[in-house]
């Protein structure tokens, strides 16, 4: 799911490494976004060329060049970091010799799955009191804490999301006079479409962020175009709360389709792109993500 800091823990995770000297190899920083596998590989080559001053062979295919990269790296332990990868298929040709242990790969993604062989750590929306602490940390002027209901209700209409409530604290920042009931009506008059979602220009340089909610959003809700059953699933999720709810509720919204396929439709499309949960209690039940938290126009 957009949204929830992949790309910060990343890029925090790597600063720390850097000035831990974890990695004397060096750290490579690889954006995966919306990039063909070709253009991904010519960046470890730029890379190579830049920052480990290495001379490239001029005959091979991109993928011996490559090679040649990885058996001539700087010695000593290397993290290579591939951020908001979309399939696999866009690093699996590039990515270093398993047998070299000191290589280490990190990879963010919106995926629920990108392959057997990598093990995945799935990162969840803030809870309360730190959603909170994310608000003060840019609000010094105690409007959250003498208006502690209503940042709780934002905290929530934002679905606890980092992004979301960076965008909103950087405004309030900015909007002295406004109180906390102002923002969250505009986002309940306006959802998604809100500008107070959009990343503000003003604030280029210094967030970690790319781009706005709604635009982190609609790289997952694109990527439902090829399965329009899923995406009508997933507006009829928009009308959910933001709490569990078990599977039979949503078998009952199409009763004329066969179970195993109106569970395809949430589990292959909508959990593996994270817009749904899956939370294991007494039964299995599912939780909607940003989908109901904004709902979808």
């Amino acid at each position: 799911m957009g949204g929830i800091g992949k790309t910060e823990l990343a890029r925090q995770f790597g600063w720390q490494q850097w000035q831990e000297k974890a990695y004397p190899g060096g750290i490579c920083w690889l954006n995966a976004a919306t990039r063909q596998p070709v253009d991904i590989g010519t960046s470890i080559l730029d890379f190579a060329r830049l920052h480990l001053k290495l001379t490239l062979p001029d005959e091979g295919e991109l993928e011996e060049k490559i090679r040649y990269c990885w058996q001539n790296w700087l010695a000593g332990n290397v993290l290579i970091i591939f951020d908001d990868v979309q399939e696999y298929q866009q690093i699996k040709d590039y990515l270093p010799p398993q047998e070299e242990k000191r290589f280490q790969v990190l990879i963010t993604t919106r995926k629920e799955y990108l392959s057997a062989t990598i093990t995945t750590f799935r990162v969840k929306v803030l809870k309360e009191e730190d959603a909170l602490d994310l608000l003060r940390s840019y609000l010094k002027d105690n409007r959250i804490d003498t208006q502690i209901e209503a940042a709780k209700l934002l905290c929530q209409d934002l679905g606890y999301l980092p992004l979301a409530l960076e965008l909103v604290a950087r405004l309030l920042k900015r909007r002295q006079d406004w109180k906390i009931s102002k923002i969250r009506d505009k986002l309940a008059e306006n959802g998604l479409d809100e500008p107070i979602l959009e990343k503000n220009p003003k604030f280029h340089g210094e967030m970690t962020a790319e781009r706005g909610l709604k635009a982190a959003f609609n790289l997952s809700w694109d990527e439902l175009n090829s399965a329009p059953e899923a995406q009508i699933l997933a507006l009829y999720l928009s009308l959910f709360a933001l709490a569990p709810f078990p599977k039979e509720m949503i078998l009952d919204l199409f009763p004329d389709e066969d179970g195993d396929t109106v569970e395809e439709w949430l589990t292959d499309s909508l959990v593996h792109l994270s817009l749904v949960q899956i939370k294991v209690m007494v039964g299995t039940k599912f939780i909607p993500c940003c989908v109901a938290t904004f709902g979808i126009s």
